[in-house]
């Protein structure tokens, strides 16, 4: 993986808070027991996504190039927040092709069809929540909606391991903020057969089913946006997501 230009604070807030104007809803549609296809044309991006997308299509990659993040979700991305970029493709690239093609971040994120076979958590960004900007389309096979995916996303998030207790100016503290988060989304799958990674989905389905754990990640969330340094105590929060995942499988 490699990051093109750098991220401030200002990204940090705003990748957390989130926007409006979505395309599409946070929530991935089903039908017949598999996920959709990202629901999400070339025809529906705002002026930005579309110039970012003919830059990547003028570089003649290798392999199949997708968009991914709020920058293809939203037609006002939130100011700040990166752009993943997913390289499906066995052949080699130079990083320094992608300099100065967008003010935001670039995260770019290299794969092979070989990875994917073995990486479902990653094979469902590509089939489900990517757009393909250029390249051929790599006619991915849908992603099961079912145990077997739930599993393999609860281990991607591994609420396990969430530290005891974190500062959020700690390095990692949005990294486990995001992995406590998305775990309801696990959660809500397993459920009520609705999955998401969105956060702000993934924290109202978390007040709904566990209030107490749901407070404190609200207040880790408001100290990683406001920037500020505080110590939480993630014991509780880590206790009920397994006590809960137990309850549901």
């Amino acid at each position: 993986m490699w990051a093109v230009e750098s991220r401030g604070p200002r990204g940090l807030r705003a990748r957390l808070i989130g926007a409006g104007h979505a395309h599409v809803s946070p929530w991935w549609p089903t039908e017949g027991g598999f996920f959709l296809s990202f629901p999400v044309s070339r025809a529906q991006l705002g002026p930005e996504a579309s110039a970012l997308a003919r830059r990547l299509e003028a570089l003649r990659l290798p392999g199949s190039v997708f968009l991914r993040g709020s920058v293809v979700e939203s037609s006002v991305p939130f100011a700040g927040s990166d752009v993943d970029v997913l390289l499906l493709s066995d052949g080699d690239f130079r990083s320094s092709a992608f300099d100065g093609l967008s003010a935001r971040m670039l995260d770019l994120k290299p794969l092979t069809r070989k990875r994917l076979r073995r990486d479902l958590v990653q094979h469902a960004l590509v089939a489900h929540r990517a757009l393909r900007v250029s390249g051929p389309d790599p006619a991915l096979e849908p992603a099961a909606c079912d145990e077997e995916f739930a599993w393999r996303h609860w281990l991607a998030y591994f609420p396990a391991g969430l530290p005891a207790r974190i500062d959020s100016s700690d390095r990692y503290a949005l990294y486990h903020f995001k992995c406590a988060a998305r775990s309801f989304g696990v959660l809500s799958l397993l459920r009520d057969g609705r999955y998401t990674r969105d956060v702000d989905a993934c924290m109202d389905f978390a007040d709904a089913i566990s209030p107490d754990a749901a407070h404190t990640l609200r207040r880790l969330r408001a100290t990683l946006e406001r920037g500020e340094g505080a110590e939480f105590s993630l014991d509780q929060v880590r206790a009920e997501l397994l006590r809960l995942h137990r309850g549901l499988t």
